[in-house]
């Protein structure tokens, strides 16, 4: 009697992993903002204790979603630079502005350049104000939203910015830093 042969097994090709979405525009305007901010600061922003970067773009731009930034207005209280409240701006909100101490005049120097450098997409709609917190009586515009970085700040400064947004009745969204082990939005922020 004949052996019976085996059939013959074929590799079958393996399903290709789903690509991941794209990133949307949003997050990628971001990127770019953060990449003419290096361009532009030169190194400049290192020097000076705060945000200085720490955030990653895509993390922002998890933040600014869920502060739900677009179509309102956004403060940033300790601004740096201007990196979060050019953010928000790309991520549509109406209007954003960040106060700084006035004598960071580095920083307003680095966000000045970058005001002309994205001028189609600010369009008169940022604005960094040279105030030091605590002598603010109240907030500018009718914020919707609050964004700090408020890591070193001392708590005086902390508890003023939250009775400045609780005094506002604009303002419906607030988040902070909370930390430096800051690798995913969820983490390193307090949201309410």
């Amino acid at each position: 009697m004949p052996k019976k042969r085996k059939p013959k097994t074929t590799k079958t090709s393996r399903a290709k992993p789903a690509r991941t979405a794209p990133r949307d525009d949003g997050v990628r305007t971001i990127q770019k903002l953060y990449r003419l901010f290096d361009k532009i600061s030169d190194g400049a922003e290192g020097g000076v204790a705060g945000f200085n970067g720490s955030v990653r773009p895509t993390c922002l731009a998890q933040v600014l979603r869920a502060l739900s930034v677009k179509g309102n207005e956004l403060v940033d209280f300790g601004a740096g630079s201007g990196r979060v409240i050019l953010s928000a701006v790309a991520e549509g909100a109406s209007r954003s502005y960040g106060y700084e101490l006035p004598e960071n005049k580095g920083m307003k120097n680095v966000f000045d350049a970058m005001l002309i450098a994205s001028a189609p997409l600010t369009q008169d709609r940022v604005e960094w104000i040279g105030k030091n917190i605590l002598d603010l009586k109240e907030l500018n515009g009718i914020p919707s939203c609050a964004f700090s970085f408020w890591v070193g700040f001392p708590l005086p400064v902390q508890e003023h910015i939250l009775q400045l947004c609780s005094q506002t009745a604009s303002v419906r969204t607030i988040a902070v830093f909370k930390d430096s082990k800051w690798r995913h939005a969820d983490q390193g922020m307090l949201l309410s």
